[in-house]
């Protein structure tokens, strides 16, 4: 009797098992269903089929398309076009104005949701974001979902001391400037490229923004948490591309007199985003989400399997070696 009994016992708890694997499965499948899909759509008069950048700052009217961050001021970010120690004509120049830097800093960009020590993510309070951003809709764009940004840069040895973790960020952000997925591009001084003629940085500057995310802001983190007066960052040629579905005019034209004929004053290779490589680049800006301390529902079924296997098999000797009493 008590040999039936713990049987049963087993049973039952498998059959738990099952019902919160279940139960599970549909409060995965009800968070997909309730998920906003964010749409994807573009200005057609803004498009071009010619690999050119969106900004090149050879010219006036990138000014509109440049915003301060919400925290800017805190670091005394300014920027300027310059003509001297460029990359191609003329390029960007972003400094910093700081007697103490910026206090209670917490990058979004390096922000681990595992970290106990975080703050809330969505608490937009608790952190800063100093630098410069840009706005989808300044480029006739609804969202930058799906586009890949490709720049040049170039950071200083001496300046680079004064940012956190060495490094500036970029990431897609919503309206509230709050970073969207675990997607962003890291921007580290390069002794390499700085042996260059000009210390611009050719390779690294690109980043694929997900899908489906909502990426309304394209922001430019420059934690700046020490003083600083001086140089942050240089940019020049930035390039949008759009996603394949755009069709043959996937780049955003030039606004502001780009000269492709200038010299450019880098022994490196510029990065180009290859042509005919559209499912490539689809699935490097896959869906994504931020980081989740919840365990995937995959997980959560091998585990339940693995534990059926083995209660099931327990049950199977324990009867098996006590079929004399029954």
């Amino acid at each position: 009797m008590k040999t039936l009994k713990r049987v049963f016992s087993a049973a039952a708890a498998l059959v738990l098992a099952v019902g919160m694997t279940v139960t599970a499965f549909a409060d995965d499948e009800k968070k997909k269903d309730d998920k906003k899909e964010y749409k994807f759509e573009y200005d057609e008069s803004r498009l071009t089929d010619k690999n050119e950048p969106a900004l090149s700052f050879d010219g006036s009217g990138f000014e509109d398309y440049i915003h301060l961050t919400r925290d800017a001021d805190k670091a005394g970010i300014a920027f300027k076009k310059i003509n001297t120690g460029c990359y191609q004509g003329n390029s960007l120049k972003i400094t910093a104005k700081t007697e103490t830097g910026v206090e209670g800093y917490f990058p979004m960009s390096v922000l681990d949701n595992s970290d106990e020590n975080a703050p809330d993510i969505k608490d937009t309070g608790k952190y800063s974001v100093v630098g410069i951003e840009f706005h989808a809709k300044d480029f006739g764009l609804s969202y930058f979902d799906g586009c890949f940004i490709n720049f040049t840069f170039k950071m200083t040895e001496e300046d680079e001391n004064a940012l956190l973790n060495n490094s500036i960020y970029v990431y897609g952000a919503d309206k509230n400037s709050m970073r969207l997925t675990d997607k962003y591009t890291q921007l580290k001084f390069d002794k390499a490229a700085n042996d260059t003629v000009t210390g611009y940085n050719t390779t690294s500057g690109t980043i694929g923004v997900p899908v489906n995310c909502g990426a309304e802001k394209l922001i430019i983190d420059m934690p700046v948490n020490a003083a600083l007066d001086g140089d942050v960052l240089f940019l020049d040629n930035i390039t949008v591309k759009l996603p394949s579905s755009a069709g043959d005019k996937q780049y955003i034209k030039n606004i502001d007199n780009y000269n492709p004929t200038a010299k450019k004053n880098d022994k490196g290779t510029e990065i180009i985003v290859k042509e005919g490589n559209g499912d490539q680049e689809e699935n490097s800006v896959a869906e994504a989400t931020l980081s989740s301390k919840e365990k995937s529902p995959v997980f959560r079924v091998v585990i339940t399997i693995i534990a059926i296997i083995v209660v099931g098999t327990a049950i199977l000797l324990f009867v098996r070696s006590h079929k004399k009493y029954y």
